[in-house]
């Protein structure tokens, strides 16, 4: 059986829907939060999931 070859678009990115947002990858743990790069210094960040992991991520993203 042969298969058609799919098309191979280019890259474009992923489309910013809420540019305030941050995006997170919450394992059980770590938890990866991530920034748009323009907004801080260092805009992926890994923290862990104990209670004060997460006060250190919640004030990184909101910036306090």
């Amino acid at each position: 059986m042969r298969r058609d070859k799919s098309r191979v678009t280019a890259w474009e990115g992923l489309r910013v829907v809420h540019p305030n947002a941050a995006g997170l990858d919450i394992g059980s743990e770590e938890i990866w939060a991530a920034v748009p790069p323009d907004r801080m210094a260092e805009p992926a960040r890994k923290f862990g999931t104990f209670t004060p992991d997460l006060q250190a991520l919640a004030a990184s993203v909101i910036g306090r």
